[in-house]
């Protein structure tokens, strides 16, 4: 999201959007996911240093699933982890009428 030309990027000084870049490509060429993680943050914190945004919303979310799933978790992007997502081993037997 920091990347698109129409979202984030057009409120950054030229400075401060090759710094980005660098910074946002670092963490594509990662191979340490801890490392990958971290590095979000990183990048939230320098726009906030530069006052490059003010971010006026933060949004909580709840989500409800079945109880026969398992795994289940918000990525910090705000996706599910659908990788990690699984089903409990009683979730396909028939249920009794």
């Amino acid at each position: 999201m920091y990347m698109q030309k129409n979202y984030f990027l057009p409120a950054f000084d030229a400075a401060l959007a090759e710094t980005i870049d660098k910074e946002l490509s670092a963490l594509f060429r990662e191979a340490d996911e801890s490392v990958r993680r971290q590095q979000p943050a990183r990048v939230e914190a320098l726009i906030k240093e530069h006052h490059a945004v003010l971010y006026l919303v933060q949004k909580k979310t709840q989500t409800s699933y079945h109880k026969s799933v398992r795994g289940v978790s918000i990525h910090p992007s705000g996706w599910l982890d659908f990788q990690k997502i699984w089903f409990g081993p009683n979730a396909l037997q028939p249920t009794k009428a």
